[in-house]
Formats: structure tokens, C-alpha cells, sequence
């Protein structure tokens, strides 16, 4: 019951481990488990019943950070580490995560998520105990944080290491009320690449997202699908392993699309810096009571098929009212860009600006500038039964007509070097 986390940076408890299993590792080596010895109840257990084992209650934690094992529909072998095969080194049925639970309970009784991955070399618990789990889930709107375990130290939540995250997921979802429109992503360094990826996969799931020293490992094209997904971006100048040549290019990028996002440099830090500050104030109200854009008037994705997994069930071709997106044969990346006119909006101006600041609350401030681009007022356009499609590599794509806001006899223009299919389903009104 009382097994130190490994994080504290100066105030790590002697011996804690990510693995939470020290105490009982010293037990083992010195030949005597006496003390972890406990009498269960059988038979309460049958009933449901809570009990007291040495005047401590048995029942799960109902806040703070805890740890769970969910079973996996996906086993490739025992359950052991295996560092044979990178990216899946447990490759069992059981799977470990952390979870934190608030101390306040949400107004409506429904929970914000937030998926904070972790690095390489990490784990489930990297994040357990610390202000990054703590301020996230702590939030003005209180929010869930889960850490999944990624099937290892080093996946980059692709493949198997990526389904992992969905399965974590869907485990919270079945034994908490969680509020779907309310879910963020963040993550650091690797965690960082993660929360790039798993945000220009699925966009439709996330409303914000906060990389901390992490910057993309796809083609930065990718990076037009978040055009809903607002972007803090935290990063350090003298950062050893991802520096500025890797991460300045991908806010340029964002800034060239004219999308929102915030870039934050903190002058002089190395790699790990920020973890063992371990400040995210700023971090946390950035992400606090965003809501994930379900059907905007304007989608923009790029199917990229090197970062499809059909055998995991995690394929990336939907986004938002657009499903079943098929590329040329023989391409393996596409874009697609389709307005609906039946929004009557058009595109917000973008606002740039640049400026300095400090983050405070750590062991001492820390300095940082900053540049970001917002959006300025939406403007209006005369509402028409009409999509405006731009294709590269694309073949066919399905619309939702009445999430698109229009009809299925609507005047599709497309423009295209080659042909492609626009399927109109869920017509909106009789005849559907």
C-alpha cells in the first residue's frame, strides 16, 4: 500500500521505481515477503462487499493517481518484456495504465479526458504523482488523465502501441461518465510525437493539443488535418534531442496554414528541463473546457496509408462528416479539402503575434517568447446547397449530407486533376 512513485525530481522517495514494485523487488532479494502477506474474504468479495485489511479500506482509490490493468483483445505472445521487437515489448492479454483521478466531481456529473503520453524510455507511471498529472486533472473543470502504457518504452503510439491508447480509452470510458466533446491530448517528448500523430489521425476526437519537447516524425503535409485543433506547443532552444531545426519547421508550418497555435521557446533549457520543473499551469487552463469541433463548415485531411493499422482498427480515413476516403491506386498519401456552403461561414482571418513571458510556480521562473497565431471573427457568406471539393490522389469520398448541412441533390464542384467520386448519404428531410 504504500509502493513510492518514481517522480519528486530532488524529492523522489530512496529506491521508487515507474514500475511501483521496488519494496516488493528489496522483499524478494532479501527472502522474506511476510509483510505483504493479506487475508481475503472470499465470499465478501463474492457479495460486493468492501472490507478493512490492517484499518485501511481495500476498495479502489476514488481520486488521486492509480494504477489499472485492462484486458486486451490483441495477444502476440507472454506477457513478459520482450526487447527483441521494438515497439511491443509486452505483448500479453493484461495491460497497465495510470489513471488520476480529480477530487472534485464535474458539474453534471461528466468527466473532461485528457491523454497525457508519456517518453521513451518511460512509463505508465512517468507522470504519476507529478504537478503535469496533477494540474491536468486538477482543472477548473475537473478532467481524467490517463497514461497508457504503449506496449513499451519506445512505440511512438504507432501500431500496436498506438491501439493501446484507444483500448485505455475505452476501459476509462466503461467504468467513468465522461463528457466525449470535452477530451484533450498532450504528452511529452515522445509523448510529444505521439500527441502530434494520434491529433492528425483523428482530429474529430481532440479539441486542443499540448506537445511538450516533442515535434512530428510524419511528412509535415499531415499537419492540414488539425485545422480544428488549436496547438501550445512547449519547447526548449538548447533541447539536446529535439531542437529547433526539428521543431520551428512544424510551426511554420501551422502558421503558413494559417491555423491556431502557440509556440512557446524556453531560452537556454535542455530536454528534460521541463520535467523536472514540473510546471503546467498554463498548460492546464490552455486545455480546460475546450470543446472538440464536430462538424465544421470546412474539412481538411490528408490520408497518409503508412500510418493506417487495419489489423489494429485504427485505419485513418474519416474525419468529421467525411468517411471512406480511397486514394488512386497505388498512392499512398491524399488530401482532401471540402467546404460546405450550407454553413453560411466562411474562414477567419489569421492573427499573429509575438511577445515574452515567464512560467512561474516551479523552483524558479523560467523564461520563454512566444509566437501564435488566433483567429479573427468568422465571416459570414450566403448559405447554399453546394461543396466546394480540392482532391489530390483521391478517388472517391463519402459525405454525411446532414452533418454537411446540405441536401443530396447538392451542386458539387470539384476540382481535381483526376476523377473523383462523391458519394452524398444521410439526406437530410424526406427522401432520406
Amino acid at each position: 500500500y504504500n509502493e513510492p512513485y518514481q517522480f519528486g525530481g530532488p524529492a523522489t522517495p530512496p529506491g521508487a521505481g515507474w514500475w511501483r514494485e521496488r519494496l516488493q523487488a528489496n522483499a524478494l532479494a532479501d527472502g522474506d515477503l511476510s509483510k505483504f502477506r493479506a487475508f481475503v474474504s472470499f465470499d465478501r468479495l463474492v457479495r460486493r462487499l468492501d472490507t478493512e485489511l490492517r484499518g485501511r479500506s481495500v476498495g479502489a482509490p476514488t481520486s488521486g493517481p492509480v494504477n489499472r490493468i485492462l484486458s486486451s483483445r490483441f495477444v502476440l505472445g507472454s506477457g513478459g518484456l520482450n526487447f527483441r521487437d521494438s515497439g511491443e515489448q509486452l505483448r500479453g492479454r493484461l495491460q497497465p495504465y495510470s489513471l488520476y483521478i480529480p477530487k472534485a466531481k464535474p458539474k453534471g456529473g461528466r468527466y473532461q479526458l485528457t491523454l497525457l503520453l508519456h517518453s521513451l524510455t518511460g512509463n505508465y507511471n512517468q507522470m504519476s504523482g507529478s504537478n503535469n498529472q496533477r494540474q491536468f486533472g486538477d482543472r477548473k473543470r475537473p478532467s481524467l488523465v490517463i497514461t497508457p502504457e504503449g506496449r513499451g518504452p519506445d512505440g511512438f503510439y504507432r501500431d500496436l502501441a498506438g491501439a493501446d491508447t484507444y483500448e485505455v480509452w475505452a476501459d476509462v470510458a466503461a467504468r467513468y461518465p465522461l463528457e466525449p466533446r470535452r477530451t484533450t491530448i498532450a504528452g511529452y517528448s515522445m509523448g510529444g510525437f505521439g500527441t502530434y500523430r494520434l491529433a492528425s489521425q483523428f482530429p474529430d476526437l481532440f479539441a486542443r493539443a499540448q506537445p511538450t519537447v516533442g515535434t512530428t516524425d510524419f511528412p509535415r503535409a499531415k499537419l492540414a488535418s488539425v485545422r480544428w485543433v488549436p496547438f501550445r506547443m512547449w519547447n526548449a532552444t538548447k533541447d539536446e534531442l529535439v531542437g529547433p531545426g526539428s521543431y520551428r519547421p512544424v510551426a511554420d508550418e501551422l502558421q503558413r496554414l494559417g491555423y491556431r497555435y502557440e509556440l512557446d521557446e524556453f531560452t537556454g533549457l535542455s530536454h528534460i528541463a521541463l520535467a523536472g520543473n514540473d510546471e503546467y499551469g498554463p498548460a492546464a487552463r490552455f486545455l480546460d473546457a475546450a470543446q472538440v469541433v464536430r462538424n465544421p463548415p470546412r474539412v481538411t485531411f490528408v490520408r497518409e496509408t503508412a500510418m493506417d493499422f487495419p489489423s489494429r482498427g485504427t485505419t485513418a480515413d474519416h474525419a468529421y462528416w467525411i468517411s471512406r476516403i480511397r486514394l488512386l491506386k497505388g498512392a499512398t498519401t491524399g488530401s482532401i479539402d471540402v467546404r460546405s456552403r450550407g454553413f453560411g461561414r466562411g474562414d477567419p482571418a489569421a492573427v499573429e503575434s509575438t511577445g515574452s513571458g515567464r512560467l512561474v510556480g516551479g523552483p524558479s521562473p523560467l523564461a520563454f517568447t512566444y509566437r501564435k497565431t488566433r483567429w479573427g471573427p468568422t465571416p459570414g457568406l450566403s448559405v447554399r446547397d453546394r461543396l466546394d471539393v480540392s482532391a489530390t490522389n483521391v478517388r472517391s469520398i463519402t459525405v454525411d449530407a446532414e452533418r454537411a448541412r446540405v441536401s443530396c441533390g447538392a451542386d458539387v464542384r470539384v476540382t481535381s486533376k483526376d476523377p473523383v467520386e462523391v458519394r452524398l448519404r444521410n439526406c437530410p428531410g424526406p427522401g432520406r
